[in-house]
């Protein structure tokens, strides 16, 4: 965590141009492809990477944006001596503030702000399903990102870290997101 907050305060001491036109207001609608690292309990307390997809929108200057994301994963885990399966699917919304460094090759930006996530789990055990929707969770998240090359098209990549427990780094989720970025 301390480390969140020092990149936060070195980015706060970047000169920044200000924004004094509407010209500068930047709406961009992506959409965010990747895998997530996802701590789980059942049936033990173990980590499993899964893919994820979903639409990311951010609107505001360079400096300080809003954001809103909202993103589906699932995955399916079978244990064939317990005659177990376990399918899961997460969907989750991200609602948050973004703030970038924009130059000519590219671009950094450091995120963070709020996450919802609905979490629903299917345990198959000897051919009996049980469907579980657990409450909707909110926790915070951050992460940093970068986008290199032209104004026509730039490669994209992004790793943003959920905080579940902040005593046990093992149960916090770690997003990572790679992706082509084409046209203007």
């Amino acid at each position: 965590m301390k480390r969140a907050w020092l990149i936060l305060g070195l980015l706060m001491c970047v000169p920044a141009r200000a924004a004094v036109s509407m010209k500068d207001v930047r709406i961009q609608i992506e959409p965010v492809v990747g895998y997530e690292k996802a701590f789980k309990t059942i049936p033990s307390p173990h980590t499993n990477l899964r893919f994820l997809y979903g639409l990311r929108a951010v609107a505001g200057y360079s400096i300080l944006s809003g954001e809103l994301e909202a993103t589906r994963a699932s995955d399916t885990e079978s244990y064939p001596a317990d005659l177990r399966t376990i399918a899961e699917t997460s969907e989750k919304v991200k609602l948050g503030l973004r703030s970038s460094i924009d130059r000519s090759f590219g671009s950094a930006f450091f995120r963070a702000g709020g996450q919802a996530q609905r979490l629903t789990r299917t345990d198959t055990l000897v051919a009996i399903a049980t469907t579980v929707q657990d409450p909707i969770a909110i926790d915070p998240y951050a992460g940093l990102g970068v986008e290199l090359g032209g104004r026509m098209i730039r490669a994209t990549g992004a790793a943003t870290v959920v905080f579940r427990n902040l005593s046990d780094w093992r149960q916090n989720d770690l997003e990572t997101t790679f992706g082509l970025k084409i046209g203007y």
